[in-house]
């Protein structure tokens, strides 16, 4: 096994191995066209899906989790990682200086967060400001199971001119 994933598996957490080795490939695509440069996480959890850009040494990841305070989140050595920056919160309610300073820089984007139609809608709009010209978006828990996220991210492509790329379990 991949040294990478075998580092992201050993963290707690429920992604799938062959979910993370997707993670891993698009990072490893847009590296090779030197277009990886910024990171951004909607939902940490456990950071398990954290070790992957982590270990493509990005220049800065920032990840949005609202409950990073309450439940003490974070790994030790994501804490003291310089490149980790930690907003607690959720996407909607991130202040506008702070999205604004990070306009069009994020060159790979996992939204795992809310799993609502509204939470969704709102971090992918934020991603629609953050996102790189050649960024990529990976939108965890899109399937058969959440056909209103299913139906949200459609609506959102269509209107914003995104191209979806479907991998699947």
């Amino acid at each position: 096994m991949n040294e990478i994933i075998a580092k992201a598996l050993a963290r707690e957490g429920i992604t799938a191995p062959e979910d993370l080795c997707f993670h891993k490939e698009v990072i490893e695509y847009l590296k090779s066209r030197d277009r990886f440069h910024n990171s951004m996480e909607i939902g940490y959890f456990h950071g398990r899906t954290s070790a992957i850009p982590l270990a493509f040494n990005p220049n800065k990841h920032f990840i949005i989790e609202q409950f990073w305070d309450v439940y003490n989140y974070g790994l030790k050595e994501d804490r003291e990682n310089p490149c980790v920056e930690v907003w607690a919160d959720v996407a909607q309610k991130l202040p506008s200086t702070k999205v604004d300073q990070l306009l069009y820089s994020i060159d790979f984007m996992l939204i795992d967060g809310e799993h609502t139609k509204g939470g969704l809608m709102s971090d992918l709009k934020l991603a629609d400001k953050v996102l790189s010209r050649h960024g990529i978006i990976v939108v965890d828990d899109i399937s058969l199971e959440f056909q209103a996220l299913l139906k949200t991210l459609d609506e959102f492509c269509k209107e914003h001119e995104f191209c979806k790329i479907f991998h699947t379990d």
